[in-house]
C-alpha cells in the first residue's frame, strides 16, 4: 500500500467520531448474535450464526450453485469502501437518533429469524441492525452512502438450498433454446428430452448425448453477472433508473451467455465428438462469462448518462483530504449517551423476549406411527430407543428391517426419529426402500432430497408432480414428489454400467400433507408465529431402481407399494385437497 493510500485510510478512519462508543456497540451486537443467533443445531451444532456460516462456507457446496462465491462478497464489499474511501471522509457525520429504528427493525427480524428457526432471516437481521447502529453513531448521510455496498452482504447467505427448481427451471429453459437455435441455426437434428439432448448418428457426425446438467444450469454465472452488474451500476451510474436497468439485465444476460455455451458444445459435438463437446462442457465455462460481460458492457454503452448529469468519472479522482490527526477530529459532535444506553437495552430485551418464547413452544403431534423399537445403526449400536413404525407384512412384499447410517445420525439433531424398511415383491422383480424421517423441535431434521441424491452420484433427469389415490373405506389423494434419476458407475471388470431409479417423496404433519419444500417451510412458520406451536413434519420417501428407460414402469410398481402401505405408515390422515378425509 502507497503511502498516499494509507494516509486516505487513516484520514478516513481519524474522521470517523465515537469510534470507541460504536466499537462497543457493535462488539456487543456481534457477542448477540454469537451466542443467540443459531436455534438450528442440525447440521451445524452451534449458537453462533457466524460458526453456521462458517461451516457452510466449508461444505462442498452443489456444482454451480452459486455459493461457492458467498465468502468472496465480504471482501468485496471492503473493497468497496476502500474505493470510496475518499468520499466517505469528506461526509458530514453527526448522530441520528432515527438509526434506532434500523436496530429495533434487526432484532425483530432476528427474533423472528429465531422462533421460526431460519438463521438466513437473523443474519439479514444482524446486517439491519449493523446498518442502524452506524446510523446512530454517523448519521443519515453515512448510511446513504454506504447502504449499497453493506447490504451486498446479504449475498453472502448461502441460499442454493431453496433454488432448486430455478436451477431445474434454468437448466430446462437453456437446453430449450439452445436446441431451437442449433436446429434453424446450425441445422442440427437435435433431440431433446427434458434437459437431455443428443443428436442420433449421422454419415457425417458420430452423434452425442449430453445431459444438462444442474453444473449447466446457469446458476453460478447468474449470480456472478448480478454482483459485477451491482457493482457496475454503483460505480458508474448516479441515476436510479440506469441503475435498475444494468441490474435487471444480469438475468437475460447470464442465460445469454449459458446458451451461448450450449450451442458451442452441440457445435463442436457435431464436428469433431462428443468428447470434443464435453471438454468445452466441462473446462470451458468462461465462454458463459465473456459473452455475459460482453452483453453487460453494451447495455451499459446504451445507457451510458450524458455529460453534465453527474455521471461519476472514474477517472478523475475526488479531491485530495487531509487526514485528520489519529484521535478524535478537532470538532467531534456530541453523542447524546441515551442514544447508545438505548441501543444496548434493546439487544437486553430481544435477548429476554426470545428465550420466553422458546421456553412456550409447544410441540405438535406426529402423522406417522411410532414405535419402541429401538434402532441400530450400520454400525450395530443402539442409537435410538425407538423408531417410525413401517409395515413388515404386506401382501405381495417380503420386507426386511434396514439400518441408519452413522452418519445420518451424528449429523441430523438428536430428537429426530427414523424408519427405513426394504421391499421386495414376490416375483423378486421388484425392489424398494422406504424411508420415514420425523423431526423433533429442530426443523433441520427434514433435509431435501436434490442434495442426498446428487450427493450420491444420482443426476435428477424429470421432476413432476403427481397424485397417488390410497384406497380405503375413506379414500385418500396424496400429492407427491416423483424424481426420474440416472447414475453411471463400473462394474467388477471395469465396464461401463448405467442405471435408472426412481424417487417418491412427501412430506406430512397433524392434519395436513404437502409435496413441496417451500409449503412446508411455510406451514412451519405460521404455526410458529401464530400458535407457538413446532409441527412435527415426516418426510416419507420410497426409491427404488431399474433399467434405463424403464422408470414409468417402476413408477406404477411403486404406487402399488405406496398405496398397499401407507396406511399402516400414517397415524393420522392428512386432508385430501379436494375432499375432506378423515383418519383411518
Amino acid at each position: 500500500m502507497s503511502s498516499s493510500t494509507s494516509k486516505s485510510v487513516v484520514g478516513l478512519l481519524a474522521s470517523l467520531p465515537n469510534r470507541l462508543i460504536f466499537g462497543i456497540l457493535f462488539a456487543a451486537w456481534v457477542v448477540l448474535f454469537h451466542f443467540l443467533g443459531n436455534s438450528t443445531l442440525g447440521y451445524v451444532n452451534t449458537p453462533s450464526i457466524f460458526g453456521w456460516l462458517y461451516a457452510l462456507y466449508q461444505n462442498d457446496s452443489p456444482a454451480d450453485s452459486g455459493d461457492e462465491l458467498c465468502p468472496m462478497i465480504p471482501f468485496l464489499v471492503l473493497g468497496l469502501f476502500y474505493l470510496k474511501r475518499k468520499e466517505l471522509t469528506l461526509l458530514e457525520k453527526r448522530p441520528w437518533a432515527v438509526g434506532l429504528v434500523f436496530v429495533v427493525l434487526g432484532l425483530f427480524v432476528h427474533a423472528i429469524g429465531f422462533i421460526v428457526q431460519q438463521t438466513r432471516i437473523s443474519v439479514v437481521g444482524f446486517l439491519i441492525g449493523g446498518f442502524g447502529l452506524m446510523g446512530v453513531v454517523w448519521g443519515r448521510a453515512w448510511l446513504r452512502a454506504v447502504c449499497l455496498p453493506w447490504f451486498m452482504l446479504v449475498a453472502a447467505i448461502p441460499v442454493s438450498a431453496y433454488l432448486d427448481s430455478a436451477t431445474y427451471g434454468l437448466r430446462l429453459l437453456s437446453s430449450q433454446i439452445s436446441v431451437a437455435i442449433c436446429r434453424m441455426v446450425f441445422g442440427l437434428n437435435l433431440i431433446r428430452q427434458e434437459t437431455q439432448v443428443s443428436l442420433p448418428p449421422s454419415g457425417t457426425s458420430a452423434g452425442f448425448h449430453f445431459e444438462v446438467a444442474a453444473a449447466c444450469s446457469g446458476m453460478r454465472s447468474l449470480t456472478a453477472v448480478l454482483l459485477i452488474s451491482v457493482l457496475f451500476a454503483y460505480l458508474n451510474y448516479r441515476s436510479l433508473g440506469r441503475r435498475a436497468i444494468i441490474v435487471v439485465a444480469a438475468l437475460p444476460l447470464a442465460l445469454m451467455g449459458n446458451v451461448v455455451r450450449l450451442c458451442t458444445v452441440f457445435v463442436v459435438g457435431d464436428i469433431l465428438g462428443e468428447a470434443a463437446g464435453r471438454f468445452i462442457e466441462t473446462k470451458m465455462g468462461f465462454i458463459t462469462w465473456i459473452a455475459a460481460l460482453l452483453g453487460l458492457f453494451q447495455v451499459g454503452r446504451w445507457i451510458r448518462e450524458p455529460a453534465g448529469t453527474g455521471h461519476v468519472n472514474m477517472g478523475v479522482p475526488p479531491p485530495e483530504v487531509a487526514p485528520v490527526p489519529w484521535g478524535f477530529p478537532s470538532v467531534c459532535p456530541r453523542l447524546n449517551p441515551i442514544f447508545p444506553i438505548a441501543a444496548l437495552g434493546l439487544m437486553v430485551a430481544a435477548v429476554g423476549f426470545i428465550s420466553h418464547i422458546r421456553n412456550r413452544q409447544r410441540v405438535g403431534e406426529p402423522s406417522v406411527r411410532l414405535e419402541n423399537v429401538p434402532l441400530i445403526s450400520d454400525s450395530g449400536r443402539i442409537a435410538r430407543t425407538n423408531s417410525v413404525r413401517l409395515p413388515l407384512a404386506l401382501e405381495g412384499y417380503t420386507a426386511e428391517t434396514v439400518a441408519i447410517t452413522d452418519l445420518e445420525f451424528n449429523y441430523l439433531p438428536p430428537d429426530t426419529s427414523f424408519g427405513r424398511v426394504a421391499y421386495r415383491s414376490y416375483d423378486r422383480k421388484f425392489t424398494a426402500t422406504a424411508s420415514v424421517v420425523l423431526m423433533g423441535t429442530d426443523r433441520t431434521s427434514i433435509h431435501r432430497p436434490e442434495y442426498c441424491l446428487t450427493s450420491q452420484g444420482w443426476q435428477i433427469r424429470r421432476q413432476t408432480v403427481e397424485v397417488i389415490r390410497i384406497p380405503g373405506s375413506t379414500p385418500l389423494e396424496i400429492e407427491v414428489q416423483r424424481f426420474d434419476t440416472h447414475i453411471q458407475g463400473h462394474d467388477a471388470e471395469g465396464r461401463k454400467v448405467e442405471r435408472g431409479g426412481v424417487y417418491v417423496f412427501w412430506f406430512t404433519t397433524e392434519g395436513q400433507s404437502t409435496a413441496h419444500h417451500f409449503n412446508r417451510q411455510w406451514s412451519i412458520l405460521k404455526s410458529l408465529l401464530l400458535e407457538n406451536v413446532v409441527q412435527r413434519w415426516a418426510y416419507i420417501s420410497f426409491f427404488s431402481q431399474c433399467q434405463p428407460g424403464g422408470e414409468d414402469d417402476c413408477y406404477r410398481r411403486l404406487v402399488s407399494l405406496i398405496s398397499t402401505g401407507s396406511r399402516g405408515i400414517l397415524r393420522l390422515t392428512p386432508p385430501n385437497p379436494s375432499a375432506k378425509a378423515q383418519s383411518p
